[in-house]
């Protein structure tokens, strides 16, 4: 408001400063006078000049800050929604993230309050920078005002200069102006140009940055379901060995029953030839007592011979047979090669049941590495559709950013033809400039006598200024200033 309002005092000033000029150009002044005062009005014209550069670059300075503002809330919103999001995904995966997704997250969000506070911090930089500005514009432009209306108000009802240096100087600042718009107008459009661009670029990036961690996360999914396909062949691998195990465990279960069968077996044979040596030696002692005394009775002995024979006889029958089952059974049982084969038999079953634990626990641990990978999966897949899902605003974002832009970069060519066009429309009146005008009203021979009178005093009128009044006032006839053609 306060850019419009100093324009506005400019143009002000610019017509009141008009209006003197035509109250003087009624009036006669001398050479020097109009030397004086053509000097305070190209310093006035100068100083307008400068003044409206300065409006029309402050002016482009408030869009720029505000659009950069805007550029920066856009940011700013944007980024707090993907930190929310962020927040929103880690609270749920926090079974499944490790630590060091936490403590990027940590990061991240550090370095997204870094980014806010100094985007805060530019900010309130850039509205000081105004409001300094807008401060600074006031108290000079007040100032200014107050100076330059006391001093050019005195110069201006003192001085006057020759119509031609003024046309001359006219078309120079007419021409200064018009340069001067242009390459503010280039400038404006360069610089929308090199905004568009940059801004382009970056959401360009981001939306790289994005198809990246897409890209990521689809190759950690595969990975993953390899993993999982792996974990799956091993796991059948290993009931399959199971299978063996326990086969062989029942097979080395029934070669120690049968092992302990006939451990037992044998104890109880030796069991029964302790018995049949303990009755053996008990017979041969009485054999042997009852030999000696034979020699005190043969009678006795006959009888002896005779009673105890056949009990011999079977006694030693009975001794053969249990000696051949004790020789077959120390064959079958006291064998290097049974015993080898007993010995190993145990080491492969104690073998076997190791194995069989450590199948067992390895198939509890595959279950459960197995549940977390599919958790994982579910929490990976979840976080590809939400990216997704950000691409896709991002696109849409970056969309409907580049129609803005275009629409941006439409007005800014149609105010440079709408400025072109007035250029080429307020260049076509200044070659009439030269062209004198009655004063009062006369018939055409007046006219003609004017032109004809003004023609020759042409060449002398810029080395002698006052002859150049003196015809001009004999004639009737005078010349406007520029200000005039303005009007």
């Amino acid at each position: 408001m306060s850019i419009h309002h100093d324009f506005n005092e400019i143009v002000y000033a610019r017509t009141t400063y008009q209006k003197y000029i035509v109250a003087l150009v009624e009036v006669g002044l001398d050479k020097d006078e109009r030397e004086e005062f053509m000097k305070g009005e190209n310093e006035v014209s100068d100083h307008l000049a400068e003044r409206e550069s300065a409006l029309v670059a402050a002016r482009k300075l408030v869009e720029e800050i505000k659009e950069e503002l805007t550029f920066l809330k856009e940011q700013e919103d944007f980024a707090s929604k993907l930190f929310n999001y962020r927040i929103l995904s880690l609270g749920k995966q926090d079974d499944v993230w490790p630590a060091e997704c936490l403590e990027e997250s940590i990061v991240t969000n550090d370095i997204l309050k870094e980014q806010n506070q100094d985007a805060k911090n530019e900010l309130e930089e850039f509205k000081k920078t105004v409001g300094e500005l807008r401060v600074a514009q006031k108290d000079a432009s007040a100032e200014d005002k107050e100076k330059r209306k006391q001093e050019k108000m005195a110069m201006m009802m003192a001085k006057f200069d020759a119509v031609d240096t003024d046309l001359r100087t006219d078309k120079t600042i007419h021409d200064e102006d018009i340069s001067n718009v242009d390459v503010a107008e280039s400038m404006a459009e360069l610089r929308l140009e090199a905004q568009y661009t940059a801004k382009r670029n970056a959401h360009f990036r981001e939306v790289q940055d994005l198809k990246q961690q897409l890209e990521i996360r689809s190759n950690e999914v595969r990975t993953l379901n390899g993993t999982i396909d792996s974990l799956k062949s091993v796991n059948e691998e290993l009931k399959r060995a199971f299978a063996v195990t326990s086969a062989g465990i029942e097979g080395g279960k029934n070669l120690a029953e049968s092992a302990q069968d006939l451990e037992r077996t044998r104890k109880a044979i030796s069991v029964q030839l302790a018995e049949f040596d303990g009755v053996k030696k008990s017979l041969m002692r009485d054999l042997q007592n009852r030999c000696e005394k034979v020699d005190s009775s043969d009678a006795f002995l006959a009888s002896g011979i005779l009673i105890y024979k056949p009990k011999v006889v079977e006694l030693e029958i009975q001794l053969d047979e249990i000696k051949e089952q004790y020789n077959n059974v120390i064959r079958n049982s006291n064998s290097k090669a049974q015993q080898k084969k007993m010995a190993f038999l145990e080491r492969n079953l104690e073998q076997l049941t190791l194995v069989q634990k450590q199948l067992v626990d390895q198939n509890s641990a595959l279950k459960k590495e197995a549940g977390i990978a599919e958790r994982k999966l579910l929490a990976r897949n979840e976080r590809i559709q939400n990216l997704e899902a950000l691409l896709q605003d991002a696109d849409r974002r970056l969309a409907v950013q580049n129609q803005k832009f275009e629409a941006q970069l439409q007005q800014v060519k149609e105010r440079l033809d709408q400025a072109r066009a007035q250029k080429a429309a307020t260049s076509s009146p200044l070659s009439f400039g030269r062209i004198a005008k009655p004063l009062r009203g006369g018939g055409g021979s007046a006219t003609s006598n004017a032109t004809s009178s003004t023609s020759p005093t042409l060449g002398s009128s810029s080395a002698n200024p006052l002859a150049r009044l003196q015809n001009e006032e004999g004639s009737g006839a005078k010349r406007a200033s520029w200000f005039f053609n303005s009007r």
